[in-house]
């Protein structure tokens, strides 16, 4: 169960207004929240980033806008010459199309625009063409980059009505300053989060794959997976999930573990990259959002009882060392008949990228490289190992704890993938426009370094976690519930 802290209310931003309008005690619980700032940090710096390349003489970049009721800040103004004292406002948001929530973004940003006087006569967005590929990261070319959408002005009706809703949702907010969360009307939604927030920790909407089902126990009064009365309607690893929470034990299907060990061919290796996308191109012919790597980690295991080696590269991000990485990396891999990854997606897409981009040595290497890469994810997504206290995730960080206790994450500094990119395009992005360094550069490369050896080194231990399992005794097996399709499945205490 989650303890609420009621929240401070100061000026709302536009989305916070738009969460509030529709379910107050959504936005109460975001609000009351703390931490929650890292998606919205790594938006922020994208946004930053689209407008470092869309700046032009006469455009006011990050106008404030607003009073203490709403306040927001402006991608861009600029004199508009067809209406006398009339002003554009320009959205920059890196996109790649146009998004439904624009235009209400839109209609909330003219609001606070007319608030602190401005006269908007028009507004566009700025979307970035896909295709585009820059020559010089620090000069791309805005005409070629961006294509300019106009966007339907509020009318002063629609911005009163908008005004008026706004006086409300504070009022609302307001007389509820000392309220309980449950005070706190709710959208009714079914898909609101607001609905989760107070269930307990194993409930239906943590059920795998999820939609659907947990609104039906729902509607029948059903919260706990554990409650999901013997018969329910439930599909084949819903059904392993609710019985490994009855059993609170690990799941084991011996057979897809076999299946997965037996093909492996050593020396295996164990590969994780760390990349970044960017609205805006920050390297040489590269194109907007194209992932660009800027890091991997190696770990090696030449044959089976023969502890892992551990290679990496990781680039500066004042300089583009693609060229080496792929070098590095040809040469890592160039020996090794499995290569094990955690969903493989990424891994194949940034190789084919080097490959097209001509960085890789030896051709072969990267045709051959699908053909060698081995998927640790299918194992688990189809439950051939599954603890309860996963709950429903699939993920490496939610497994890897759980299989070993050798390796973790808590300890780093930089502890997830999403943390890794924004610290990295912050510091490329300083480095190719010339902005002083906010960041220790040393500290920089030992933090995110040390993180992705942390899944590489993680994902050698799982493997021979699943070694030990697969060369384990089959007997006592206790097939769980309607899920017999494998067999082989038998209980495995907690690690």
């Amino acid at each position: 169960m989650n303890s609420f802290r009621h929240p401070v209310l100061g000026p709302l931003s536009p989305r916070e207004f738009l969460v509030a309008s529709k379910c107050p005690r959504r936005w109460a619980i975001e609000a009351s929240q703390p931490g929650t700032g890292r998606v919205g940090s790594y938006e922020e710096l994208q946004r930053a980033v689209a407008c470092d390349a869309a700046e032009q003489p006469g455009r006011l970049r990050d106008v404030v806008v607003g009073d203490k009721r709403i306040q927001a800040v402006l991608d861009f103004l600029e004199p508009d010459d067809q209406v006398p004292g009339g002003m554009r406002l320009v959205l920059c948001r890196g996109a790649l199309r146009l998004k439904g929530r624009f235009r209400e973004e839109a209609h909330l940003l003219s609001l606070c625009a007319r608030i602190s006087g401005y006269n908007l006569s028009s507004v566009v967005v700025l979307l970035v063409e896909k295709e585009y590929r820059v020559a010089d990261p620090a000069h791309p070319d805005p005409d070629l980059l961006f294509r300019s959408v106009p966007l339907s002005l509020a009318s002063e009706s629609e911005l009163d009505k908008l005004d008026q809703e706004l006086d409300s949702v504070r009022a609302l907010l307001e007389s509820l300053s000392d309220a309980a969360l449950g005070d706190y009307p709710s959208c009714g939604s079914p898909n609101c989060s607001c609905r989760r927030y107070d269930l307990p920790e194993h409930n239906v909407f943590t059920l795998f794959l999820s939609s659907g089902a947990a609104e039906r126990f729902m509607e029948q009064g059903i919260q706990r997976i554990v409650d999901i009365p013997e018969g329910a309607k439930l599909g084949r690893r819903q059904s392993i999930q609710r019985e490994a929470l009855i059993r609170n034990e690990p799941y084991i299907d011996r057979v897809l573990i076999r299946n997965f060990v037996g093909g492996l061919r050593y020396p295996v290796g164990y590969l994780d990259f760390e990349a970044i996308a960017s609205p805006v191109p920050l390297y040489s012919g590269t194109s907007p959002w194209q992932y660009v790597p800027f890091l991997f980690s190696l770990h090696v295991e030449d044959e089976i009882g023969v502890p892992a080696r551990h290679t990496s590269f990781y680039c500066r991000p004042e300089l583009d060392e693609r060229a080496e990485l792929a070098s590095q990396l040809g040469a890592a891999i160039a020996g090794l008949n499995s290569i094990v990854v955690f969903d493989a997606s990424l891994e194949k897409r940034i190789m084919r990228s080097l490959l097209a981009a001509g960085y890789l040595e030896d051709e072969m290497l990267g045709v051959t490289f699908a053909e060698r890469i081995v998927d640790l994810l299918p194992l688990f997504r189809e439950f051939g190992w599954y603890s309860p206290k996963q709950r429903g995730r699939v993920s490496l960080k939610s497994i890897l704890p759980l299989m070993t206790n050798q390796v973790g994450y808590t300890s780093l500094d930089v502890a997830d993938g999403l943390s890794a990119g924004v610290e990295y395009l912050a510091a490329r992005r300083d480095a190719v426009l010339g902005h002083p360094t906010q960041t220790d550069r040393g500290e920089l490369e030992k933090n995110l370094v040390e993180y992705c050896a942390v899944d590489t080194l993680g994902l050698y231990y799982i493997v021979n976690r699943l070694r030990s399992l697969a060369n384990g005794s089959s007997g006592n097996a206790t097939p769980i519930g309607r899920a017999t399709g494998h067999g082989g499945r038998d209980r495995l205490p907690e690690v």
